[in-house]
């Protein structure tokens, strides 16, 4: 709790100090339902893109994955809507100010957008200080970063973000019931099928929410 506040209050501090203009730094626009459906059809497929990245990870880092398992396996004994106050949301909201606002925000403002998500999704990678997590949370840093950028609003990327850790808790919290609505989640090694169904419904859902988020209003 303490950490995520911290995330909160620090961008907002910095960006109070310098005077920065609030609103265009951090995209604080109300999102257009275009943009929200296109960037939830896109989070499916990067979904499955991030699930195909951890395996790999996972197996060659098996003494760091078998200690965040233990770490959460304490965590997950609180309350439910404890942990979806603190594990979801204050870093959906805290994270995505500090990220895709004052680092992704000014790094933007000051060279190519390309390098400027590079550049914050490696940051945020490094962040959650994971030899297993690096690779996918860069992956989704740089998915989050580019709908703030395409779709003008950082609540994009609150959502997103609240939806993956929700998600995510979820699993870990209620594993047996997630395994028997979702069975792939359950599995701890993918076979050939599983691979070419996830990079298969990954590429189609990336491709479809990159078409819906990029496709203009015509006159």
């Amino acid at each position: 709790v303490v950490n995520q506040l911290f995330l909160m209050v620090t961008p907002l501090f910095v960006v109070w100090y310098m005077k920065s203009d609030k609103k265009t730094l951090f995209c604080i626009e109300i999102p257009k339902l275009r943009y929200i459906a296109g960037t939830l059809i896109t989070y499916a497929g990067v979904f499955c893109i991030i699930m195909l990245v951890s395996m790999p990870m996972t197996a060659l880092f098996q003494e760091s994955t078998q200690n965040m398992a233990d770490a959460f396996t304490e965590i997950v004994k609180q309350p439910f809507i404890v942990l979806v106050i603190v594990v979801a949301l204050m870093p959906a909201v805290g994270e995505e100010l500090l990220f895709r606002g004052l680092i992704f925000g000014s790094l933007r403002s000051r060279i190519q957008v390309k390098w400027a998500i590079l550049i914050s999704a490696l940051i945020f990678g490094l962040f959650h200080m994971s030899l297993v997590k690096f690779l996918p949370t860069a992956c989704l840093g740089a998915f989050l970063a580019y709908i703030v950028w395409r779709g003008k609003s950082i609540f994009l990327s609150m959502m997103i973000h609240f939806l993956n850790n929700f998600l995510s808790l979820v699993a870990m919290k209620y594993p047996e019931e997630s395994g028997r609505i979702l069975p792939i989640l359950a599995k701890e090694m993918f076979s050939v099928i599983d691979i070419c169904v996830l990079a298969a419904i990954g590429v189609v859902c990336v491709l479809a929410g990159y078409i819906v988020l990029n496709r203009e209003k015509r006159a």
